[in-house]
C-alpha cells in the first residue's frame, strides 16, 4: 500500500513539475520564471495552465556557436584531393 502512495506522490510531482520540465528541456530564456510561477501558484490549475502555456510558447535561449580556428567540426570530412602529376 506505501508503494502505491509513492507512486501516486512521484506521478504527481512529475505532472506538476511538467511545464518547468518543458521550459528546461526547450531552453527557454524564462525557464526560472516559469518556475516561479509554477511554483507559487501552479496549485490554482490556472497558474499551472500560464505556466504550461509560457513554457510552449517561451522564445528559446539564442545558441552561440563556438568557433575556435583551426578546429573542424564534429563529422567533418575534407574533400579529396585531386591527385598531382608526377614530375
Amino acid at each position: 500500500m506505501i508503494v502505491f502512495w509513492i507512486l501516486v506522490a512521484v506521478l504527481g510531482l512529475s505532472v506538476y513539475f511538467f511545464p518547468v520540465a518543458l521550459a528546461s528541456h526547450r531552453k527557454c530564456k524564462a525557464t526560472a520564471g516559469i518556475a516561479v510561477v509554477n511554483i507559487f501558484l501552479g496549485w490554482t490549475f490556472i497558474g499551472w495552465v500560464v505556466a504550461l502555456a509560457w513554457a510552449a510558447c517561451g522564445e528559446p535561449k539564442p545558441t552561440i556557436p563556438l568557433l575556435i580556428p583551426g578546429l573542424k567540426p564534429w563529422g567533418f570530412v575534407e574533400p579529396p584531393h585531386p591527385p598531382q602529376s608526377p614530375r
